[in-house]
């Protein structure tokens, strides 16, 4: 019998959402968002707030599980 097993999966992604274009706009990024996604598949990502960490992340994560 094992001693442990998963009875639940849960995720959470932070609200804030930032686009290639974002990062192109914020940065001064010479590229384009085609270029970006192209080369990474990558069109946008999420941010944790300012002093948000693992912690609070974390707790709806379990909450959802």
């Amino acid at each position: 019998m094992p001693n442990a097993y998963f009875s639940g999966l849960g995720f959470y992604v932070p609200p804030r959402v930032v686009t290639n274009a974002d990062l192109i706009a914020q940065y001064g990024i010479e590229t384009t968002e085609e270029w970006i996604v192209k080369r990474t598949g990558i069109e946008e990502r999420r941010f944790a707030e300012e002093g948000e960490g693992t912690v609070e992340l974390s707790v709806p994560a379990a909450e959802a599980a």
